[in-house]
């Protein structure tokens, strides 16, 4: 009689929270896309650089060297986005040992935990705050402790902790410009987290990829302006974000010679090379900078003015972000997030993302993103506004 097999996943798998993000997918499935008008998205309906476009088309449509992958391109892509970064920050990087280029931000996190944490040591992750940093740090088996994100604080953390904490601490997860709070940290704080850091021997990753995605001037500076912070910080910054190019491998680690080489050692175990035609996207993308990032901001500035002004008609209030393509909406107070969330999709068809989702300090608000046109924006809320006495009548909450 042939024996009944059991699969099960490691104990390792079940330590790991569900990403609640996939849960908005599930639910959004249920719409027709015709019906449907997710602002709980994050990735933009705005076309990349036409010299992208153009670069990649050129690439795709030749029939020599396609699939051709070399390192001499990848080179050259990390030589200008190391003067881009020295233009930018007036920090320099060694091309070579001081940058390093991944698939996406949840691959270096994750990584970088696995090759930085010991089983047991304790990991600092704030909250609210993406899902995979805790993920990341649950996965290296490490103890969270949670660094409670508030509005009274400007959604920066405190960063006062006790000796006893900061003495089993390996890593600090941080990342400003912040998703899902639109919060922008300032040198001042950096230069407390670089103190903290050198006094308790803490390694820290920020994860800046919306740092381009700023409004009025504010420019979010980089955690590498803090004199001798490469000796302790892995920085993440990103061409997806910027230049609107979801699903190229386009994410560059920066920071310590010491830390990159960790890194890159244990991405030797997990990646296969990527063709050369992504690094040429990314040259074309770095020299279009100006240009194409001036008018983002400009669409994304006009956007954010639109949602705000809809959401104060609803008589509802919402944080001005000064970066990201996110807006942090307080909700109704007798709802939950997730009751709030589910019952205007269920009945508008309009997506947010429940502020819960993002961990119990996200309770009571809701991420709206900018990534629609304008006139989708303005037929969400007019959705809304037609159903409002649904939402200001008391239910119970979900």
């Amino acid at each position: 009689m042939r024996r009944k097999l059991f699969i099960t996943q490691s104990e390792r798998m079940l330590k790991i929270p569900p990403f609640l993000l996939g849960e908005l997918a599930r639910l959004k499935a249920k719409h027709r896309p015709e019906e449907l008008i997710d602002l709980g998205t994050a990735i933009s309906d705005i076309d990349p650089p036409q010299a992208v476009r153009d670069e990649i088309a050129a690439w795709v449509t030749s029939k020599s060297d396609f699939y051709r992958v070399s390192s001499q391109i990848k080179e050259e892509l990390k030589k200008e986005f190391a003067g881009w970064f020295f233009n930018r920050y007036r920090v320099e990087l060694d091309p070579k040992r001081e940058i390093l280029m991944l698939p996406g931000q949840r691959e270096a996190i994750n990584l970088a935990s696995l090759s930085l944490v010991n089983r047991g040591e304790k990991v600092l992750v704030c909250d609210p705050a993406f899902p995979a940093y805790r993920s990341a740090a649950s996965l290296a088996e490490a103890e969270i402790m949670v660094l409670p994100l508030l509005e009274r604080n400007d959604f920066l953390p405190n960063l006062g902790l006790s000796k006893s904490i900061l003495s089993k601490a390996r890593l600090l997860l941080l990342n400003y410009p912040n998703n899902p709070t639109s919060a922008v940290a300032d040198l001042n704080f950096y230069q407390g987290v670089i103190d903290l850091a050198r006094e308790h021997n803490l390694l820290v990753i920020n994860d800046a990829v919306y740092n381009e995605i700023y409004y009025e001037g504010l420019v979010p500076p980089s955690l590498l302006q803090i004199e001798r912070a490469k000796n302790f910080v892995l920085e993440l910054h990103t061409l997806q974000f910027t230049y609107n190019l979801m699903g190229l491998p386009l994410t560059f680690a920066v920071g310590g010679k010491e830390l990159l080489a960790y890194l890159s050692e244990i991405m030797s175990n997990f990646f296969s090379p990527v063709a050369d035609y992504v690094f040429r996207a990314g040259l074309a993308a770095l020299k279009n900078y100006d240009s194409y990032t001036e008018t983002l901001r400009r669409i994304y500035q006009q956007r954010r003015e639109k949602v705000l002004s809809e959401i104060r008609n609803l008589g509802w209030k919402a944080k001005r972000p000064m970066a990201t393509h996110f807006i942090w909406m307080e909700i109704p107070r007798r709802y939950t997030s997730v009751g709030f969330c589910r019952l205007v999709l269920r009945k508008t068809g309009v997506a947010f993302v429940p502020g819960s989702w993002f961990g119990e300090n996200g309770e009571g608000w809701a991420r709206v993103s900018l990534c629609q046109p304008e006139e989708k924006i303005k037929e969400a809320f007019e959705r809304i506004h037609l159903h409002l006495p649904l939402f200001k009548r008391r239910f119970r909450r979900e």
